[in-house]
């Protein structure tokens, strides 16, 4: 899937899981989860805006930060995406 296909999904208000970023200032760790609340582009960047569980915000980058964008089945459970 290419970036402005990612960025025009619009996937705001979606669950993500960490999976790895290198922000050395962060605290957030592998597994964590969050909420997508807003997209951007920066310098032929996507951002994505994720207001984390531990309360932190903290923008990951498509291309350099790994995250999972999870889905809701019928059943109401998350599963990865």
């Amino acid at each position: 899937m290419s970036l402005d296909e990612i960025f025009d999904r619009r996937d705001t208000g979606k669950r993500v899981r960490l999976i790895h970023t290198d922000d050395e200032f962060t605290k957030l760790k592998p597994g964590d989860m969050g909420t997508v609340r807003y997209y951007f582009k920066n310098l032929n960047r996507i951002h994505a805006v994720v207001q984390w569980d531990s309360g932190s915000v903290l923008d990951m980058i498509f291309g350099v930060d790994q995250f999972e964008i999870l889905e809701q089945d019928n059943g109401n459970k998350e599963v990865l995406h």
